[in-house]
């Protein structure tokens, strides 16, 4: 008696249409989902973390433009100069050069939010078009929107992921097609096909998913149990046939017209199967610890989503077993559409699963595969219940839904204020793509000291500072960037690794940075490092050898790092030229004036004068600063004969640290003090022996 209305009734739209409640009613539980959709997409685009592939973009963008041309090989680095370089982000790299060049830098952190709100946009109309609810596209948009956070941001992975968004709507869209044939889906794809192909190397996922549909679409004509099921609804032959077409002819034109040919289809493979390249974070499984992204979203929206198909199941054995809340049968008339399910619905869904589970980077696949699949199937399993209690679980969720929209609401404008705004309170000068990319301990001065200066250097730095370097002076050749699985081979990444191992002792990292020109590939003689460009807290054994080492000299210093030059290099002759022609860009800073003067203690024989007034002057303008460069000033009296001049520099300098110093802290002051106190020691004990020494010397002329 239970089972009769079920065969007779039809699945109803689960929206606010469904019931008998006036219309203002119906709209007014569209609220929650719809501020949470909102809230979510501030949320999931509002994110900020060091993105080296932004720069990168820039830089390349910047190439393209200049060259009016796509680059084969590369420029940028020492280690494979003129070896292929398959860009096959060149068309996101133009666009976000153009948004660069003609918008501002903020306008890269616009377009890489819009790129990703619009693909949480395409969720909700692919889960609307799935599944004809609003109620339910809203809140699973949603939900992507809050897991996608850490995964999109201003650089070429999220074009990728709006595209994927894109296919995968114009598929939902062919799916939940009713009597009426939707043919725009067809022609859009092959537009999205062509673009792809240019834009992101993940196009190839978009053919293989669309190759998967079709032929899961032949195989439900040709199993007899599953052919009287797969024609009521979803595509026909004739669009699958369009399809079919789509894929063939821009499958051809992005061979003939894309700049890499063949190798635009198979260069992918190149890092899916290194085990060395995906030792890099995000290629990390989501179950191994690595520092970024983070996965806890993941995870819990993986077991959100389980939890909800499994409460939608007992809810339908509950109405199976019992009949409570089970709707009466309705005329076909007033069925509603059809929603069906097929086999394929649940494959993209396992794949993009699978392919998070083997590296954490592609988490947006299954969040965008499963929303509209999880909605789909969570609607035909409370299919049975009648209007009023499906009214009451929409009240409920919609509750929910606010709530929960207002909580996200909170943190965004929490995190937001507090990475883009607190965190960059001493860096008023940085823009929206600064606080954005998290340059806050970037060397940009470093950086701006090479360009002003035009100097050409083959550069060791951090590959996820490199990306600045290149855009804003790509003369400067860097060792290693983002472009791992792009340029580089397994060698130099291990090699670069090695360098930056803080387990190494400073003769090793020394000895290391010596032979790290091998790894340039087809340059003859192996070029060496001129100079390194070093953060203070990173590559701790390096960063000590480059001190001590007579053969590297500082050549820069800011807050944020150290740039090392090698003292027999061309790079170090053009500095000096440079300060004595009086033409050298340094700003008047205590961390600059004391690497000018040890540029100018580096030569034979030292430049004591010159050198001791940048150190003097250096803790002139920052005493808490300039006091590691107490030694090297001592060091400059007693070369040039002047204890006298260091004696009344050591008595001034005590007197005003017994002053407030402003924005000292107490151990700054303490620290300062017992530094004071060193210097007047050695004052002390060098003056104390002049006279013996003076008397001596008399003596010995009798």
């Amino acid at each position: 008696m239970m089972s009769e209305p079920r065969k007779t009734s039809k699945p109803s739209r689960w929206s606010p249409s469904v019931g008998p409640a006036p219309r203002a009613r119906n709209v007014a539980l569209l609220v929650g989902p719809v501020l949470l959709f909102l809230a979510a997409s501030a949320y999931g685009v509002l994110e900020v973390h060091s993105s080296t592939d932004t720069w990168i973009g820039l830089a390349a963008g910047k190439q393209i433009f200049d060259q009016g041309r796509v680059p084969a090989t590369d420029s940028f680095s020492f280690t494979f100069p003129g070896q292929p370089w398959y860009n096959q982000n060149w068309g996101t790299h133009a666009l976000q050069y153009l948004a660069y060049s003609r918008g501002g830098p903020a306008a890269v952190i616009v377009l890489g939010w819009g790129l990703a709100f619009s693909t949480f946009l395409l969720v909700l109309l692919a889960t609307y078009w799935r599944c004809r609810s609003g109620f339910a596209a809203l809140i699973a948009a949603a939900v992507v929107a809050v897991g996608c956070r850490d995964f999109v941001s201003a650089r070429p992975a999220t074009t990728g992921f709006f595209c994927l968004a894109a296919l995968w709507a114009m598929i939902c869209a062919l799916e939940g097609q009713q009597d009426r044939r939707r043919w725009w889906p067809v022609g859009a794809m092959f537009l999205l096909l062509l673009i792809w192909g240019e834009v992101h190397g993940s196009f190839t996922v978009g053919y293989g998913l669309l190759g998967l549909y079709v032929g899961s679409w032949i195989v439900c004509r040709v199993i007899p149990p599953l052919a009287a099921r797969s024609r009521t609804t979803g595509p026909d032959g004739r669009q699958i046939n369009g399809i079919i077409i789509v894929v063939g002819v821009s499958l051809l034109l992005t061979l003939w017209l894309g700049p890499f040919g063949l190798a635009n289809f198979t260069h992918g493979q190149k890092i899916a199967g290194s085990e060395v390249f995906r030792g890099v974070s995000e290629w990390r499984p989501p179950y191994v610890s690595a520092s970024f992204p983070p996965v806890w979203r993941f995870w819990l929206i993986l077991g959100l989503a389980i939890a909800v198909l499994f409460g939608a199941s007992l809810l339908r054995m509950f109405v199976a077993i019992w009949g409570t809340g089970v709707k009466s049968a309705a005329p076909p008339a007033a069925a509603g559409p059809k929603l069906r399910t097929t086999f394929f619905d649940a494959l993209p869904m396992l794949i993009g699963l699978g392919m998070t589970l083997w590296a954490r980077r592609f988490a947006p696949l299954f969040f965008i595969f499963a929303a509209p699949v999880v909605a789909l199937w969570v609607i035909r399993l409370t299919a049975a219940f009648d209007a009023r209690h499906k009214r009451q679980f929409m009240i409920a969720a919609g509750v929910i839904s606010a709530l929960a929209a207002a909580a996200i609401g909170v943190e965004t404008v929490r995190k937001a204020h507090q990475e883009l705004i607190e965190d960059y309170a001493e860096h008023p000068q940085f823009g929206l793509l600064e606080r954005v990319t998290d340059v806050g301990d970037t060397p940009l001065e470093a950086i701006e000291y090479l360009k002003r200066n035009q100097l050409d250097v083959n550069l060791f730095v951090e590959w996820t500072q490199a990306g600045p370097v290149m855009f804003y002076w790509p003369r400067a050749r860097v060792f290693l960037d983002g472009r791992a699985q792009q340029l580089y081979d397994e060698r130099t990444y291990r090699y670069y690794v090695r360098l930056i191992d803080e387990r190494l002792t400073p003769a090793e990292a020394l000895a290391s940075l010596e032979q790290a020109g091998e790894c340039a590939v087809s340059v003859t003689p192996p070029p060496r490092v001129d100079a390194v460009l070093l953060r203070f807290n990173r590559a701790p054994p390096l960063n000590q050898a480059l001190e001590n080492s007579p053969e590297w000299r500082v050549a820069f210093l800011c807050k944020q790092g150290t740039l090392f030059v090698r003292r027999d290099s061309a790079v170090y002759r053009n500095i000096l030229a440079r300060i004595e022609a009086g033409s050298e860009w340094r700003p008047e800073t205590a961390h600059a004036l004391i690497a000018r003067g040890e540029v100018l203690t580096g030569v034979k024989p030292p430049l004591w004068e010159p050198a001791l007034a940048a150190y003097l002057q250096s803790i002139e303008l920052d005493p808490i600063t300039g006091m590691i460069s107490l030694p090297r000033i001592w060091n400059a009296y007693v070369e040039l004969d002047r204890l006298d001049e260091a004696a009344h520099f050591a008595q001034k300098l005590r007197e005003r640290v017994a002053q407030e110093l402003p924005g000292a802290s107490e151990s700054d002051r303490q620290n300062l003090r017992m530094r004071v106190q060193q210097f007047e020691s050695l004052v002390r004990q060098k003056l104390s022996t002049r006279p013996a020494a003076s008397q001596a010397d008399k003596d010995a002329g009798k």
